[in-house]
């Protein structure tokens, strides 16, 4: 038990420097962007995240408007939930190496405790 007080009391004065770099963490996630692609060339579609969540762009090519709305509707599903895949592994893994924390194993929406993105 005195182990475990030890260890919050610790953590306790570390708190300023965890804001800190959470702070800094924050203010980079617009610059972490991640790539999803779907679809078979020339009709491939292409989304780009940014570790925010926010879609930063999508590529339709012409080859892709032709495949009907169903289909072009799937590939842009497809391909911005690997985009997110990607970014949300890239945002643990950048806030592991600049805060120590480890985000690959937290549970969906707990990550907005901590002011992240889900």
């Amino acid at each position: 038990m005195f182990k475990e007080m030890g260890q919050f009391a610790s953590m306790m004065r570390g708190l300023p420097q965890i804001k800190e770099k959470m702070e800094r963490f924050q203010k980079r996630l617009p610059q972490i962007t991640a790539e999803g692609n779907a679809g078979a060339f020339p009709a491939q579609v292409t989304v780009f995240v940014n570790g925010c969540m926010e879609t930063v762009s999508c590529r339709i090519p012409d080859q892709a408007l032709m495949l009907g709305g169903g289909r072009l509707g799937e590939l842009v599903q497809v391909a911005t939930h690997e985009a997110l895949l990607k970014v949300r592994a890239q945002v643990a893994h950048e806030m592991h190496e600049a805060t120590g924390m480890d985000l690959s194993g937290m549970l969906p929406g707990m990550s907005g405790m901590l002011g992240l993105p889900g």
